[in-house]
């Protein structure tokens, strides 16, 4: 690998042989290029790694989605449907900085007997407890957000995030109670 490096370093060189360079000069000049160059492929390394990496997480993220995730959120929804608490649970992809869409699912639950308009139906900004756990790729974690009932009216913002292996059914269980229950 190192013969590949240097053949593009002494061309460089030979491209100036009209000049006159010594050949200690001539050697350390193809030194500085075989270290940038060297510097460029772990670099270029590095970025394939995150990228690999992140692709990793973000594929382990949708199936742990299909596989837990939505069916605990699913069957919560059904538990407070049955108990008179309308419920939803919304699939999304989130867009963040302009990197690629992370998948995402929402749940929102009415717990409140809020009046609406005749003829307005809820939305999921009407919900007065809401959570969203977001694939967080680049940080290999789920970002937790909740908005909760408050003394005040409603609580809102992101909580820690967590490691994927830390959203279980019973994780998932416990903080839809806790976001049901008046802090």
């Amino acid at each position: 690998m190192a013969q590949r490096l240097v053949a593009p370093a002494l061309k460089r060189i030979a491209l100036i042989r009209g000049t006159s360079l010594k050949k200690e000069i001539e050697d350390g000049f193809a030194r500085v290029f075989r270290a940038r160059e060297e510097a460029e492929r772990v670099a270029n390394q590095k970025r394939q790694d995150t990228k690999s990496r992140e692709q990793a997480f973000r594929e382990a993220f949708r199936e742990h989605l299909q596989r837990i995730i939505k069916p605990t959120l699913e069957s919560l929804k059904q538990l407070l449907e049955k108990n008179g608490i309308d419920a939803t649970v919304v699939e999304s992809e989130v867009g963040s900085g302009g990197r690629q869409l992370e998948p995402s699912i929402a749940f929102y639950a009415f717990s409140d007997d809020v009046r609406m308009a005749s003829g307005t139906t809820r939305g999921p900004s009407d919900a007065n407890v809401q959570l969203q756990l977001s694939c967080h790729a680049q940080q290999g974690n789920v970002g937790v957000y909740v908005s909760r009932p408050s003394s005040g009216g409603r609580s809102a913002g992101p909580e820690a995030d967590v490691p994927l292996e830390s959203v279980t059914e019973e994780w998932i269980q416990k903080l839809v109670l806790s976001l049901l229950t008046r802090q």
